[in-house]
């Protein structure tokens, strides 16, 4: 029978899966990584919208949204603009590696000079490896390239050397993903730094840097201290970021009172312990210049962890790869047990929350 062209047609409900097929099969997917397809079609959504309307404002947001900065995003959208192809977005591919290795010939030429010129600027290593590197046949590499090298060398030749006298507080992003407020960001680490042996000595994590956060570090190095060698100390030096909060003027008056010695460390957030370690703390990414950065600012990828997960994931690694401290083994073991109560009592306020 015919159909009656009076007849109300019924529409069959749209599935909840239907739209991301649909961007499926528009897009040509398949270099792309299978467990990537959907971070890449979300990048794709964001950079057409901003398509539909340029401008500053709507790049800074786009940006926010993917968690990213934006001179990254309009790298990012120039490059779909230019090709419309997935699979030359980043991201497109699961952990992506440099098809560049640096030949053990240069690397060991570089380091001989960087052994040879412990002072030396780059620009100094880089004429000075030049002519034993072409007269095998090979090319120099890039700058960063001969930076990292050389950068990587200094650490090696530092570690385990002072780097100060006592103990330095230090925040930094790590990478590690965790939630604030339904979505996934980058802690801040408080990092407790024995100059004395250039180590990590604890530390604790939180969605922003603050003098509490840093107490509850201290508390987990004083943990972790090997006992005491001495009968007494005259009193252990602590540099610490500047505060210009009230919490940080307390802690500040805090530490005075159980017989710490203060100092102002001179390096911006993150910066020393990235002297110490490099890109990397154990198998952690630091982030130095994404630790002034508000929690949804620095967005995280991976694996979300609790909290409590992701701070004693931390802390284990962290300890794991510590030198021996010096600092703490001269803090006298009977008063431990004082400190640890009023730091604990201090940093009530900055331990992590569930409801984050």
């Amino acid at each position: 029978m015919a159909d009656d062209p009076d007849e109300i047609r019924v529409e069959p409900k749209q599935k909840a899966g239907d739209t991301t097929r649909r961007k499926r099969d528009r897009y040509d997917l398949t270099f792309v990584d299978p467990d990537r397809r959907d971070e890449v079609l979300r990048r794709i959504g964001v950079i057409e919208t901003f398509e539909k309307a340029p401008g500053r404002r709507n790049a800074e947001q786009a940006a926010r949204e993917l968690g990213i900065n934006v001179h990254h995003f309009y790298r990012l959208a120039r490059v779909w603009r230019e090709t419309r192809r997935a699979d030359l977005l980043p991201a497109a591919r699961h952990a992506i590696k440099s098809g560049f290795r640096i030949d053990d010939r240069i690397q060991e030429i570089l380091r001989e000079v960087g052994r040879n010129h412990p002072d030396a600027p780059i620009g100094t290593i880089e004429r000075l490896a030049r002519p034993p590197i072409e007269a095998l046949g090979l090319k120099l590499p890039s700058r960063p390239t001969v930076r990292s090298v050389v950068r990587k060398l200094h650490r090696e030749r530092k570690a385990g050397e002072a780097a100060g006298v006592g103990l330095a507080i230090d925040f930094c992003a790590v990478g590690i993903s965790v939630p604030v407020a339904g979505q996934r960001t980058l802690p801040v680490a408080a990092i407790v730094l024995d100059l004395e042996s250039r180590t990590a000595v604890g530390a604790a994590l939180g969605a922003e840097p603050s003098a509490a956060l840093a107490a509850r570090a201290l508390v987990d190095a004083i943990d972790h201290a090997p006992a005491a060698d001495v009968d007494a100390t005259n009193g252990i030096q602590i540099s610490l970021q500047s505060q210009e909060t009230g919490d940080g003027s307390q802690f500040a008056g805090l530490l005075w009172s159980l017989g710490f010695m203060l100092a102002q460390c001179s390096s911006k957030a993150g910066r020393l312990t990235h002297s110490f370690y490099g890109p990397r703390l154990s198998t952690f990414r630091l982030f130095p210049k994404l630790t002034g950065k508000p929690p949804l600012e620095r967005r995280g990828s991976g694996l979300e962890l609790s909290w409590r997960d992701a701070e004693d994931l931390f802390r284990s690694r962290l300890h794991a790869a510590a030198n021996p401290a010096r600092t703490l083994s001269r803090l006298p073991d009977k008063m431990r047990e004082g400190i640890l109560t009023a730091l604990a009592q201090f940093s009530d306020s900055g331990k992590p929350r569930a409801d984050m």
